[in-house]
């Protein structure tokens, strides 16, 4: 079975610290460096030779590589990242011949590392013309066509065909500031950024971000970005708005209502679909929930999605809900679980805490009660991911034992003295209809877009 290696220590018996100390401390023998001779070694009959690697006798990782597994070889790991059509791999050899192993179709941001990781690079990696922005690599250079940009210079922004456009500034109102952006320092490096001199720089932070708002104070070079806004006066503050966007904001303040479960979901939002990935109905409907209230949707991320698989796998095989140690894992994270659901059943069932008896707001000594919704709608957490497990086992029933784990990290959810300024009020402040569109109609952001919608670019300081 992989193991990922971005779960808690205790967990997988491994060493994830980039600090050789780090790995001391737990007794992992990870320290054995590589070679730096054993770049060109023959593989078996009709392969080819390993990759150099691009190191330069340095330990350093891929930050576009979020995810690693265990593997056998270093030959497996070249061979991962041939079939994922991937010109760059990261391997760190271990003591029993094995590694560990993660693929990227690129490798521009680099980290010096203490643990013995090696970056390789294809022979055959092409490079393309990116105009105004990263050059691009891998299989984003296609034979025919027009090459995808990875990432945009200052003063130009991805479109939509994913090339680097002269970013127009969007229609301004003076004065005016988002309630929204009033909140706790400790969020405030997802949606604050200062240093910021240029509001089309602001904008191009926005974009990155899939947000609709952007707010600029020119004297501070601060900005602000977020995707729902309740404006009020504010002298220093200019308040921008994507014209773009398909759907306006239609704040109220509405009754929160029961899902029926008796009925299709796709009779709430027509755009649901039971044939999309798993992923994505995670993401989507928990980012239809949290619209409702008015609370910027979640990013998908690998490393959570991986550290989830430690509690669906291991409820699964042992039939029955425990948590794991989300909270000690890297990134720390809070956790959900759900047994004999499905992913879009688990998340309706927990946001429907909201409306049981026992659940008041303001109220923290609640969590008991609903704790998997204040999870789900924590507005400092900006991370998702999730997993499904299932034991196949004879006594389990028809179907097997199910098992729904989702993680929240980036600030993860229902920590202490934080509950007030992180869970909303028992009322919708954006309509079903809407809500629908901004979940299941947004374009769906891949890997590359999640890693620049997280990468600060030099000016951007927190």
């Amino acid at each position: 079975m992989m193991i990922g290696v971005v779960a808690s220590d205790d967990s997988v018996g491994i060493c994830r610290s980039d600090d050789p100390d780090g790995c001391a401390v737990h007794g992992n023998s990870m320290l054995q460096r590589l070679s730096p001779s054993s770049t060109k070694i023959k593989l078996g009959s009709g392969t080819e030779v390993l990759w150099e690697s691009i190191d330069g006798g340095a330990t350093q990782r891929c930050l576009t590589i979020a995810v690693w597994t265990r593997v056998e070889s270093q030959e497996d790991c070249q061979s991962q990242a041939v079939e994922a059509e991937n010109d760059y791999y990261q391997f760190q050899s271990q003591d029993d011949g094995g590694g560990l192993c993660g693929t990227a179709p690129y490798c521009y941001d680099k980290k010096p590392v203490g643990n013995p990781w090696k970056i390789y690079k294809s022979p055959d990696a092409t490079t393309c013309t990116c105009t105004n922005g990263w050059p691009s690599e891998s299989h984003y250079c296609p034979s025919t066509g027009t090459a995808k940009c990875t990432s945009c210079d200052d003063g130009y922004s991805l479109s939509t065909s994913a090339q680097c456009e002269p970013t127009v500034l969007w229609p301004v109102q003076g004065g005016k500031r988002c309630v929204e952006s009033k909140g706790e320092p400790v969020w405030r490096s997802w949606n604050l950024a200062t240093g910021c001199k240029k509001a089309i720089h602001c904008q191009e932070r926005a974009i990155r971000k899939g947000h609709r708002y952007f707010l600029y104070f020119a004297k501070k070079q601060t900005c602000w970005t977020g995707s729902y806004c309740e404006t009020k006066d504010s002298k220093n503050w200019d308040l921008y708005e994507n014209s773009a966007t398909p759907s306006v904001r239609r704040r109220q303040s509405l009754p929160v209502k029961a899902h029926d479960f008796t009925k299709p979901f796709s009779e709430t939002c027509p755009q649901y679909s039971d044939s999309l990935p798993k992923k994505d109905v995670f993401l989507k409907a928990h980012n239809y929930h949290r619209c409702l209230h008015g609370i910027d949707p979640l990013h998908w991320d690998r490393k959570v999605e991986e550290n989830s698989k430690l509690g669906s796998d291991s409820c699964a095989e042992r039939g029955s809900l425990e948590h794991t140690k989300s909270y000690e894992m890297t990134p720390s994270s809070a956790e959900n679980l759900a047994a004999g659901s499905n992913a879009l059943l688990a998340t309706t069932a927990w946001y429907d805490e909201i409306i049981l008896d026992g659940y008041t707001w303001p109220g923290e000594k609640t969590l008991k009660v609903s704790g998997h919704y204040t999870v789900m709608v924590w507005k400092d957490t900006k991370k998702l991911g999730c997993s499904e497990a299932v034991n196949t086992a004879a006594h389990h029933q028809k179907g097997g034992y199910v098992v729904d784990c989702c993680h929240y990290a980036d600030q993860p959810g229902n920590m202490g003295g934080m509950w007030e300024a992180n869970v909303p009020a028992k009322e919708w402040k954006n309509d079903v209809e809407f809500c629908c569109q901004e979940a299941f109609e947004k374009p769906d952001c891949d890997s590359d877009c999640e890693y620049q919608a997280f990468r600060l670019r030099e000016w951007e300081s927190i």
